[in-house]
């Protein structure tokens, strides 16, 4: 089931940067992708939201920006993200967000953002995300 925030895409300049958002169903999760893309409609960029089971047919040289939100299920991360982060030449335009019940697991080598899943939690977790984004995003 995806939710609402799945399958946004915002328009700009051909030109623009391009972000792409691949996140979960869940309703942490919808929080903070609907408040990435509403700062991000403020930006001239391009910004593509997908669930992350489709991150298999993303290609990464695509984007300037790759934003991930996924939950970490049965002590490890989705298959889709873990495939994805294994097959990147670089993680340098990454920007990744990972929730857990301990609030404090995220994948080997990559910099991200840990919390538990709280939904009060999401304005916070929007402007960290927002501030690394920006700091991805060619000036």
């Amino acid at each position: 089931l995806l939710f609402a925030t799945t399958g946004i895409t915002l328009a700009a300049a051909p030109a623009a940067p391009r972000v792409l958002i691949a996140t979960q169903a869940t309703p942490y999760k919808e929080a903070v992708t609907a408040g990435l893309v509403a700062y991000l409609k403020g930006k001239s960029v391009v910004v593509e939201v997908i669930d992350v089971i489709e991150l298999d047919k993303v290609e990464p040289a695509r984007w300037q920006a790759i934003v991930l939100l996924h939950t970490w299920e049965m002590e490890r991360p989705p298959d889709a993200v873990q495939d994805f982060v294994d097959k990147l030449p670089s993680r340098e335009k990454l920007v990744v967000h990972t929730t857990s019940a301990e609030g404090n697991i995220k994948l080997d080598g990559v910099d991200a953002i840990s919390g538990a899943s709280n939904v009060l939690d999401a304005g916070a977790t929007v402007k960290a995300l927002a501030a690394r984004v920006d700091a991805v995003l060619p000036r």
